[in-house]
């Protein structure tokens, strides 16, 4: 009713509603009694995003199905495991040194996101990793709840301070795409099994040539 409120045309307009199951990050359900009677369903389940190989890896070590579309081979997906997460901070380092050397890749096209809250990970806490300085999302103080609230520029987008590598979360970071995605905090022991997967597939989706998973070692 919110959204019919909000057409120009209340008559005329039309709502689309889009909804992917498998990357149901926050764990909503439909209990809350949306009914779609008025609504024509699509199913699509085709891929665009995502390269070649790892899309095969995502259909290879999940439940996940569906067909890619993108004509891209990308790379191959990396994993290296840590034992305690400052541990992560020192293989970001060197994988960020190895990423950018002979000019494979742009600082500005590698992001780091972590499957936990946003100022859960060790990397919220950290301004540089190595000599790589992270382009944070920005944000201010609401006046009413006094809860910190990401910024975002007229076209909706998120704004970010001044920085080499870009760090979100998963949670933050959905609808977003980055060349090279680095999955940090990937836990079994902190994430609920059912939210880890729909994170896991989100995070993976976003990276349009090279992933590369940190993996707690359990």
């Amino acid at each position: 009713e919110s959204l019919k409120y909000l057409l120009r045309d209340k008559d005329k307009g039309d709502i689309l509603w889009l909804e992917d199951p498998d990357q149901n990050i926050r764990g909503v359900s439909n209990k809350e009694g949306i009914k779609f009677e008025d609504f024509v369903r699509y199913s699509c389940r085709d891929n665009f995003r995502t390269p070649k190989k790892i899309a095969e890896y995502i259909l290879k070590n999940t439940e996940s199905r569906f067909t890619c579309r993108n004509n891209s081979d990308g790379y191959q997906v990396k994993k290296d495991y840590y034992v305690a997460d400052k541990d992560q901070v020192e293989i970001v380092s060197k994988l960020l040194d190895k990423l950018t050397s002979k000019n494979e890749f742009k600082r500005e096209q590698i992001t780091i996101l972590t499957c936990r809250g946003y100022e859960s990970s060790i990397f919220y806490k950290k301004d540089k990793v190595g000599r790589y300085k992270l382009s944070k999302v920005k944000e201010r103080i609401d006046q009413d709840t006094k809860i910190a609230e990401p910024e975002y520029d007229h076209a909706g987008n998120l704004k970010y301070s001044d920085g080499d590598i870009f760090y979100n979360s998963v949670n933050k970071y959905k609808g977003d795409e980055s060349p090279v995605v680095i999955l940090v905090d990937i836990d079994q022991d902190k994430i609920k099994e059912k939210v880890l997967a729909s994170v896991l597939l989100c995070g993976m989706t976003r990276a349009t040539l090279k992933l590369h998973l940190l993996v707690k070692k359990n």
